[in-house]
């Protein structure tokens, strides 16, 4: 990892602009599968939503942020998630198919406790359940 730092300076703070996300309008989760408090999770799954009105019926989301964790070598932004959710009211359809590009975007290593096809299958349902959550969250339901 490269930074700007000099030798004798050091971070103490990081400032990220909220303006996309306005508090009352959006709802943030993480979902993770996790054999024991002390080992890295099996799969994660970090999304954050922003609905047109949370007081509607039927709130559509504007704007998504789907991120996955340990269903590859790196950390994993899935933009195809975020279109697949975006301008719906998070229906069914519209979670099968966000899950459907967490899976196709997924390329997982097996490790001990899950092999690469469970891991698939995890990532989708892992971006499934955070989705559902924030939206929740972002509604005040």
């Amino acid at each position: 990892m490269f930074t700007d730092l000099g030798p004798s300076e050091l971070i103490t703070g990081v400032s990220i602009p909220r303006d996309p996300f306005p508090p009352a309008r959006t709802g943030m989760a993480f979902e993770e599968l996790k054999r024991a408090a002390q080992t890295f999770p099996t799969v994660s799954a970090g999304t954050v939503v922003r609905v047109d009105d949370p007081d509607a019926d039927d709130p559509a989301i504007e704007e998504a942020r789907v991120g996955l964790a340990n269903v590859a070598d790196v950390p994993l932004h899935v933009p195809d998630a975020e279109d697949a959710v975006e301008g719906t009211s998070l229906d069914d359809d519209a979670l099968d198919a966000a899950a459907e590009a967490a899976t196709a975007a997924a390329d997982p290593s097996p490790e001990m406790h899950a092999d690469e096809e469970w891991k698939d299958e995890l990532a989708g349902e892992y971006t499934r359940r955070s989705l559902r959550t924030a939206y929740t969250r972002a509604t005040n339901d």
